[in-house]
């Protein structure tokens, strides 16, 4: 059955087109989606991805920083990196 969209926005679905309500096109044309900042969802994966690398650099690894020191200077540097660009979006 197709999808028809009430005059309140609530999408239903019927065999024939009831009267005042829209195609999903129509509905679409008349309420477009809204658009979030092209950075915004960029910004939410850099914050993920940080939360990411400080749990892979635990207190445990820190106080067992001269045995995988090069593993932490690693984490480090990506995680500058990420909050660099995360300044230049925000």
């Amino acid at each position: 059955m197709p999808k028809f969209y009430s005059p309140m926005g609530n999408p239903e679905m019927w065999a024939v087109q009831p009267v005042d309500y829209l195609t999903e096109a129509e509905w679409l044309a008349l309420n477009p989606p809204i658009i979030a900042d092209e950075n915004a969802y960029r910004i939410i994966e850099i914050k993920k991805e940080l939360i990411k690398l400080d749990m892979l650099s635990i207190r445990p690894m820190r106080d067992q920083a001269n045995e995988d020191q090069e593993i932490l200077d690693d984490i480090i540097k990506q995680a500058q990196i990420l909050r660099n660009e995360l300044a230049g979006l925000e």
